[in-house]
């Protein structure tokens, strides 16, 4: 996939990043919706040349934005009008329009509250050790609670540090 660099591309740490791929995933960046489209038209030239199908049912964007304003946008994949969202979910990250993480904490405690309770549910029935059962309580709620925790401590931690 091809693109010059220019301002429409996000940078990072100096790094110019327009693509992340994880697994099967593909999240492209871009700061313009010329250049987003642009991405989305490379991307069907490499699917179409390595006989990939991108599913565009699933297949969604986010433009991030300050207040309310709507998204007055439009981005075509192969003839197909894919759809704007207020929030999309990543890797287990609720990424919101506005670039909080308020719905994203927020979710992650609704999770970990439905964690606790299958959990004390569970305990019931069985007897277990102190320790056996803080093992258990990190398996089934910690790991719920610490998902995406770096990112939303960077978040939250960056106005301080700045």
């Amino acid at each position: 996939m091809s693109v010059n660099a220019s301002d429409d591309v996000v940078q990072l740490n100096g790094f110019l990043i327009y693509l992340i791929l994880f697994a099967d995933d593909t999240v492209l960046f871009s700061k313009s919706p010329e250049m987003l489209q642009k991405l989305l038209d490379n991307l069907s030239i490499y699917c179409q040349k390595w006989k990939i199908e991108v599913n565009t049912d699933k297949t969604k964007i986010v433009v991030f934005r300050n207040g309310w304003q709507p998204a007055n946008f439009s981005f075509m994949y192969e003839g197909k009008k894919l759809q704007i969202v207020d929030s999309y979910v990543y890797l287990g990250m609720l990424l919101h329009y506005n670039g909080k993480f308020l719905h994203t904490q927020k979710r992650l405690s609704q999770q970990g509250s439905r964690a606790l309770a299958s959990l004390l549910n569970s305990l019931k029935h069985v007897f277990l050790s102190t320790s056996q059962e803080c093992l258990r309580f990190d398996s089934m709620v910690g790991s719920v609670l610490n998902c995406g925790n770096i990112g939303i401590k960077s978040y939250l931690l960056a106005p301080l540090l700045a």
